[in-house]
C-alpha cells in the first residue's frame, strides 16, 4: 500500500544526510590538519625535599625614617612618591645664620693670616739684631711665642670655619639609599630639633619575606636555600639571604629572610612561602606548568619518541621554585608538554618543540 511523503519525513531524511556529509567532512578536515604545535621540557630526577607553607610579610632591605643632624627652620621636603638616588636631597633647612657664621669664620682667618705674616717677618728682623747684639734675647723669645700663638689660633679659626661648613652641608638632608618618599613627617616652615625625623624613605627594589619559622624547621633551612613564594597573585622563585639562629621564648620561632625580585610587589604586602620539613630524597620532578588540573585528577601529557601524546595522571609532591614532584609513570628524561596541554587528546599526535 502507497504512503505519500510528508513534509517532515523530508526534513528527517535532509537532517540525516547534513549530519553525515559534516562527520565525514570532520573527520576528512582531522586527518589532513597538521597535528598541533607543543612545547615539551623534560622530567628530571631531583633532589627535593617534602614542604610546608608558612606565612611571611614582604618587607624592603631598606626602610628608613630619615632624621635632621641640625636644628633649623624646614624650608623644603620631597613629595610623598618621590623617587630619589642614593646622596639626592630629601629636605632642605634653612641656612642664613649659618652662612653669616660662615663669611665670620672666613673674616677671622684673613685677619690672623695678616697677623702671622707682620709677626713672622717681625720675628726675622729682631733674630737680626740679637745676633748683633743689639736686642735682648727675651724680646725675640717674646716675637717667637706671639707668632706662634698667631699660628694655632689660625688653626682654631679654620678648624671653625670647617665646622661651618659641615653644618651648612647638614642642611641638606640627603638619601643614604636610592628609593622613594612614602611619607612626609614634617612640612615647609616646621622646625626641626637635631634627630627629628623629617620623612620616611623606601627601597622598593630590594625587597625581601620575612618568615616566622617553628624552631623544628631549623636543622632543614640554610643561606642560599631556594624557596617557593607566592606575593602579590604570583609565584616566585626566591632564596634565603640569612636564617636568624635565634628563637623567641614563648612561640618557639625564629626568623627567615627570603630575598626576592620586585616584580611589583608591595611592600608591606602577605606572602605564602614554601620550605622544606624533611629530609632531601631522589624524586621524579617537571616544570609546574606541565600539570592540567581537573577536578577528578591531576595528569600530565607524555610525548613519546613517535610524537604521540599520552595522558598520564600524576600525584604531587614536594615543589621547589619552578618544578614539582610528581608520581607517576614518568620516567627520568622523558618529554612533558609544558605549553599547549590543554586542549590535547590522549593518544593524538602533536608536532614537539623544546622549551627555549
Amino acid at each position: 500500500m502507497y504512503k505519500p511523503i510528508t513534509m517532515q519525513r523530508i526534513l528527517f531524511y535532509l537532517v540525516l544526510i547534513l549530519s553525515t556529509v559534516i562527520v565525514a567532512t570532520g573527520a576528512a578536515l582531522a586527518q589532513s590538519a597538521p597535528p598541533p604545535q607543543v612545547r615539551v621540557a623534560l622530567a628530571k630526577q631531583r633532589l627535593m625535599a617534602p614542604q610546608v607553607r608558612l606565612p611571611g610579610t614582604v618587607i624592603s632591605r631598606n626602610d628608613a625614617r630619615i632624621a635632621a643632624e641640625i636644628a633649623g627652620r624646614v624650608a623644603w621636603v620631597a613629595e610623598v612618591g618621590t623617587v630619589l638616588k642614593k646622596g639626592a636631597e630629601i629636605a632642605r633647612l634653612d641656612d642664613h645664620l649659618l652662612q653669616l657664621q660662615l663669611k665670620n669664620d672666613q673674616a677671622t682667618i684673613r685677619r690672623l693670616q695678616a697677623s702671622l705674616t707682620y709677626q713672622t717677618q717681625d720675628v726675622a728682623r729682631i733674630k737680626e739684631l740679637a745676633a748683633r747684639n743689639s736686642a735682648p734675647v727675651s724680646r725675640l723669645e717674646q716675637a717667637v711665642s706671639q707668632r706662634d700663638m698667631t699660628r694655632e689660633d689660625l688653626t682654631q679659626a679654620r678648624i671653625a670655619r670647617d665646622q661651618t661648613l659641615y653644618m651648612l652641608e647638614k642642611t641638606h638632608v640627603r638619601a643614604p639609599f636610592p628609593g622613594r618618599i612614602v611619607e612626609r613627617l614634617l612640612k615647609p616652615g616646621e622646625y626641626s630639633t637635631v634627630g627629628r625625623q623629617v620623612a620616611r624613605l623606601s627601597d622598593g627594589v630590594h625587597l625581601e619575606v620575612r618568615v616566622p619559622v617553628p624552631v623544628a624547621l631549623a636543622p632543614y633551612l640554610h643561606d642560599g636555600l631556594t624557596a617557593s613564594v607566592v606575593a602579590g597573585g604570583q609565584t616566585i622563585e626566591g632564596q634565603v639571604r640569612a636564617v636568624i639562629p635565634v628563637a623567641d621564648e614563648v612561640t618557639r620561632m625564629f626568623e627567615v629572610r627570603i630575598a626576592v625580585p620586585a616584580q611589583g610587589l608591595v611592600t608591606g604586602s602577605a606572602a605564602q612561602v614554601g620550605l622544606p620539613n624533611g629530609t632531601a630524597r631522589q624524586v621524579i620532578a617537571v616544570p609546574r606548568d606541565a600539570l592540567i588540573l581537573r577536578r577528578e585528577a591531576t595528569y600530565v601529557f607524555r610525548i613519546g619518541d613517535d610524537d604521540i601524546a599520552h595522558r598520564i595522571v600524576v600525584r604531587t609532591g614536594a615543589a621547589e621554585g619552578r618544578f614539582i614532584e610528581i608520581s607517576g609513570p614518568v620516567k627520568d628524561g622523558e618529554r612533558v608538554v609544558v605549553r599547549g596541554g590543554e586542549r590535547l587528546r590522549d593518544g593524538q599526535k602533536v608536532s614537539a618543540e623544546p622549551l627555549s
